[in-house]
């Protein structure tokens, strides 16, 4: 009886650390989630553009050859504006972020599934990267 008590009292010790642990961890993440997020608000010119089609080389294009603005609001939406040579897009939607895997997870207004896209962040330059199978686009935004 006595080694069975002092068996349950370390598992319950145990499971208060790990709690414990998992706790704080999981309000770091959303720390940090909810200061990207607020980081990300506001307006970005689009730089450049790489698009790659299976079995065909890269194409990147650069302003005056592509033009593009992007709005991502507190309320996590975001609009976008491109023009590329005489091809004018308006893409908007609301968005999530994966944090531990660097995505962005885009549902689109006017589409019936969901944009995924991988991206990185430095402070100023959003880069995101959109693979659909068939051509993998990266995207080049600075925030003004």
């Amino acid at each position: 009886m006595k080694n069975k008590l002092k068996h349950s009292i370390h598992i319950l010790l145990i499971l208060t650390i790990v709690g414990f642990i998992a706790g704080c961890g999981g309000d770091e993440e959303v720390d940090e989630l909810e200061k990207l997020y607020s980081d990300l608000v506001g307006t970005y010119e689009l730089f450049k553009a790489e698009v790659t089609f299976v079995g065909e080389p890269k194409q990147i294009f650069e302003p005056p050859d592509i033009e593009g603005t992007m709005t991502i609001t507190s309320d996590q939406r975001i609009i976008q504006e491109v023009k590329i040579s005489d091809i004018s897009l308006s893409i908007s939607g609301s968005f999530e972020i994966i944090l531990e895997e660097s995505k962005m997870i885009i549902d689109n207004d006017n589409i019936a599934f969901d944009s995924e896209a991988t991206y990185t962040w430095d402070g100023v330059n959003l880069i995101t990267t959109l693979d659909v199978g068939t051509f993998i686009e990266t995207d080049y935004w600075r925030q003004r």
